[in-house]
């Protein structure tokens, strides 16, 4: 078993895990750039809590992508479902703020950000925390920023 808190995580005899996280040691999805280990264990924990894991410089790339290529600007998502608390949720989201980040700045809980984002995937039919950012862009809660 890998480390204390990981939801049962197991490493096999031969695996590289351990060798993974020796400080240091390059991994393998970072293209020779080396990680702390405790980068990885932080990785492992989002995942294992069951939720979805974008790197930050994934996220960046995205919401660049989503900008470079411009669409005619919808008539405004409707986001008239929403409560206040939420509309202020998504808009911390399009900003890329994570959920511990969230609940500091609103002084929430992170299980009641996590509740809001579950209602706001429920309420705009989203699939994941990528689509809550295109919500927020298309609705209007966060304009892109020149660059």
């Amino acid at each position: 078993m890998v480390g204390d808190g990981l939801g049962g995580v197991r490493v096999r005899r031969g695996d590289r895990g351990p060798d993974l996280l020796r400080p240091g040691a390059p991994r393998p999805h970072t293209r020779g750039r080396a990680q702390p280990a405790t980068d990885l264990l932080a990785a492992i924990r989002v995942v294992v809590a069951g939720e979805s894991l974008l790197a930050p410089t994934v996220t960046r790339r995205l919401i660049a992508e989503f900008l470079r290529h411009p669409r005619p600007a919808p008539a405004g998502r409707d986001l008239g479902g929403i409560t206040q608390r939420e509309r202020e949720v998504l808009t911390l989201i399009g900003r890329g703020m994570s959920n511990s980040e969230i609940a500091e700045h609103l002084h929430l809980t992170v299980g009641t950000v996590k509740t809001h984002i579950s209602r706001l995937l429920a309420k705009l039919h989203g699939r994941d925390r990528a689509q809550l950012v295109i919500a927020a862009y298309e609705g209007g809660l966060v304009n892109p920023s020149p660059q």
